[in-house]
C-alpha cells in the first residue's frame, strides 16, 4: 500500500529538484515547499514507519541543499522504539541494544546500481574485501 505513496512523494520531490537547487524561490514555489515540508511533518507525527521505510529514496532525491527537508525524514523513529535521553550522564550509544540493529528500507539496491563492471567489482569486494585498492580508487573516481 505504500508504494504508490512513496512514489507519488519521490515525484514531487524530483520536480522541486531544479527549482530548490536556486536560492531564489518563486512564490508559487515557496508554496508548494512550505506544503510539501507540512506533508511531511504530518507523515512524521502519523506515519513514522513509512518516513523509516522510504528514507533512502526520498533523501536521494532531495538536493543536498534542503536540509530541512532532509531532516524531517531522518528523524523518523519506529513508534516501538524509545531514543535514550542524549543528556544522560556517560552514555554510551554502542552499547544500547538496538545499535546492532539494522535500519528497516525498503529498496531495491540492485537498481541504484547498474550492472556494470562497477557492480562486479563491488560484489568481489564485498566477499573477499580485496583488492585493497578498491576504495581509494573509488574515492578518486
Amino acid at each position: 500500500g505504500w508504494g504508490m505513496y512513496s512514489t507519488l512523494l519521490i515525484d514531487l520531490f524530483k520536480f522541486l529538484d531544479p527549482f530548490l537547487r536556486n536560492t531564489e524561490l518563486g512564490t508559487p514555489v515557496m508554496m508548494l515547499y512550505k506544503g510539501s515540508l507540512k506533508v511531511l511533518l504530518v507523515l512524521l507525527h502519523d506515519f513514522p514507519e513509512f518516513l523509516c521505510d522510504y528514507h533512502y529514496g526520498f533523501c536521494d532525491e532531495i538536493p543536498p541543499n534542503c536540509i530541512q527537508m532532509r531532516n524531517l525524514i531522518l528523524s523518523a523513529f519506529p513508534r516501538n522504539m524509545r531514543l535514550p535521553d542524549p543528556f544522560t550522564p556517560n552514555l554510551k550509544v554502542d552499547l544500547l541494544a538496538e545499535i546492532s540493529l539494522a535500519p528497516r528500507a525498503v529498496i531495491n539496491y540492485t537498481t541504484i546500481i547498474p550492472a556494470s563492471q562497477f557492480q562486479k567489482d563491488l560484489d568481489a569486494y564485498i566477499k573477499a574485501r580485496a583488492p585493497v585498492t578498491f576504495l581509494s580508487e573509488l574515492r578518486s573516481n
